[in-house]
């Protein structure tokens, strides 16, 4: 072979490996872009998620209160106001649909959570707390205190 064809071939060689390289290098490229936006993408959404199960336990903490008032309300005594039946059903029913919604949303450790402050509150609600001797609303706080404690810790532990 004379020295133009080996000139002529050594050049078309560096030519295709020089494109394969820049190929190669784009490809390469193009897949850490789509992987980026990938990532980006599943971040978004799991902050999403995470941001609708806060809004969610926070509905649930703000029914809690709310059943927690009732029961504060309701005194040693069940009250033979029907209107303030009607607010004790409604409030348990509340909770109880909130409930259903953590089930859902969140890990079960959270939902059994839920579950256990929706029970002491249904319990306190419709036969009151214990008597201690202390204020009535106090007695009522106590008596949910150590269920409302274990879901804001599940909770907690879960939102990380």
């Amino acid at each position: 072979m004379s020295a133009d064809v080996w000139a002529a071939t050594a050049s078309l060689m560096g030519v295709v490996v020089g494109g394969l390289l820049s190929f190669a290098a784009q490809e390469t490229s193009r897949r850490s872009s789509e992987r980026t936006e990938e990532q980006r993408r599943d971040s978004e959404i799991a902050e999403k998620r995470r941001d609708n199960r806060v809004s969610h336990l926070v509905e649930f903490l703000v029914a809690a209160q709310a059943a927690e008032r009732v029961a504060a309300d309701r005194g040693p005594q069940p009250p033979l106001d029907e209107g303030w039946q009607v607010l004790a059903n409604q409030s348990i029913d509340r909770l109880w649909v909130l409930q259903k919604t953590i089930h859902m949303l969140c890990a079960p450790h959270v939902n059994e959570a839920a579950r256990g402050l929706c029970f002491a509150l249904q319990e306190v609600i419709k036969n009151g707390p214990d008597d201690s001797g202390e204020p009535f609303a106090e007695q009522v706080a106590a008596h949910i205190r150590p269920s409302r404690r274990a879901f804001l810790d599940a909770a907690h532990e879960y939102l990380g």
